[in-house]
C-alpha cells in the first residue's frame, strides 16, 4: 500500500473510526464482566453494550489505541510510518511527520507499535536450517541503574555505556533451482536475558525427528541450548564467515541501522528495537505490513 492510497482510505477521524469499528465487529466482542458475546452497538455513545448484563464495551478499550488522548488518526499514521519504513523512523522524525509539540507521545506511540510486532515475533517458528550465533551491541545507560564492570563512564555526560548481549537465529533456506546462492527466510533476535522464557525455544510442540538442524560458532551455544534439548552442530570459528553468512550478515545489518537512525539504545528497551527489525525483515514481501499489525493490536488486552 503506498502512502497515497493509505491517505485515500483514511482521510478523516471518522474514517478511521469507521475502519477500528469494523474490523473490532469482524474479529467479535466478548464482554469484560460476563463473557458475553452478543453486543449491540450505541450510535450516539459509540459503545457496545452487552446484552446479557449491560455492560458497555468503548470503540478502543481492549486495544492498542486504549487510553490514549491522541486521535485515532495519528495512531493510524503512526502504524504505516513505523512498518512501512524500510530502515526505521525516530520518534523526533515521527514527532515532525504527526506535527506533535512534544517528543513523548511519538516515543509512547513507537514502543506500543513495537510490543506489538514483538507479539507477533513470538508466534514465528523456524524450521529446516538455523545459523546461530551471539552479538554485543553497544547500549547507554543511567549509572544509577547499574553497577557492573562493564560500564564505563563517557567524559562528556553522566550517561554510561555498556554492552547488550543478544542471540541471533536465521533461518538459511536452500539455493533455488539452476542458482548456486542460498537465501535466508526468518530471523529472530533476543537478548540473552530472555532466551529461557521466549516460545521460539520451546520445542516440545514439534513432531520427533522434526528439531531444526542448527549451526553455531562456539561452545556457548551448547551451554544454552541444553535446556530445550537442541543438539547444535559446532563450527570452528575461523571461518565462521564463510559458514554462517546470513547470520552475519543481519548482525551487522542491525547494528548499522542502530548507529545510523536510533544512533543509541539502552539495554532495558534493545529488545523491542530487535523485534522491530525482525518484523520488518519477516515481513519484507507483504503488502500491507501495518494491517498486520493493526490486526493483531486488537485481540490483547494493552
Amino acid at each position: 500500500m503506498t502512502i497515497s492510497e493509505f491517505y485515500r482510505l483514511f482521510p478523516t477521524e471518522v474514517s478511521c473510526r469507521k475502519h477500528l469499528k469494523r474490523m473490532r465487529e469482524n474479529q467479535g466482542i466478548s464482554c469484560k464482566r460476563c463473557s458475553c458475546t452478543k453486543h449491540y452497538w450505541l450510535e450516539s455513545k459509540e459503545q457496545w453494550q452487552c446484552s446479557t448484563c449491560g455492560f458497555r464495551t468503548t470503540l478502543l478499550s481492549g486495544t492498542l489505541f486504549e487510553a490514549s488522548k491522541l486521535k485515532l488518526r495519528l495512531w493510524f499514521q503512526a502504524l504505516y510510518l513505523v512498518c512501512n519504513t524500510k530502515k526505521g523512523i525516530s520518534a523526533c522524525e515521527l514527532q515532525r511527520q504527526l506535527g506533535l509539540k512534544r517528543n513523548e507521545p511519538a516515543w509512547y506511540m513507537m514502543q506500543k507499535i513495537r510490543k506489538a510486532m514483538a507479539r507477533i515475533n513470538e508466534k514465528q517458528q523456524v524450521s529446516g536450517e538455523i545459523e546461530m550465533d551471539d552479538a554485543f551491541f553497544t547500549t547507554i545507560e543511567n549509572p544509577k541503574d547499574h553497577s557492573d564492570n562493564l560500564i564505563r563512564e563517557t567524559s562528556k555526560t553522566s550517561r554510561r555505556i555498556t554492552k547488550q548481549k543478544a542471540f541471533v537465529m536465521v533461518e538459511s533456506m536452500m539455493p533455488a533451482a539452476g542458482t548456486h546462492k542460498g537465501k535466508y527466510g526468518k530471523i529472530r533476535m533476543l537478548r540473552t536475558e530472555v532466551i529461557d522464557t521466549d516460545t521460539v525455544w520451546r520445542m516440545q510442540h514439534q513432531k520427533p525427528g522434526k528439531s531444526p538442524k542448527t549451526k553455531t560458532t562456539g561452545y556457548r551455544k551448547v551451554r544454552i541450548l541444553e535446556p530445550h534439548r537442541y543438539e547444535p552442530s559446532v563450527v570452528s570459528t575461523n571461518k565462521s564467515y564463510k559458514i554462517l553468512p546470513w547470520v552475519h550478515t543481519a548482525i551487522e545489518n542491525v547494528k548499522r541501522l542502530i548507529n545510523g537512525i536510533y544512533h543509541h539504545v539502552s539495554s532495558k528497551f534493545a529488545q523491542l528495537y530487535f523485534d522491530e527489525f525482525c518484523f520488518k525483515f519477516n515481513y519484507r514481501f507483504h503488502k500491507v505490513k501495518w494491517g498486520v499489525v493493526f490486526e493483531h493490536a486488537l485481540t490483547f488486552n494493552w
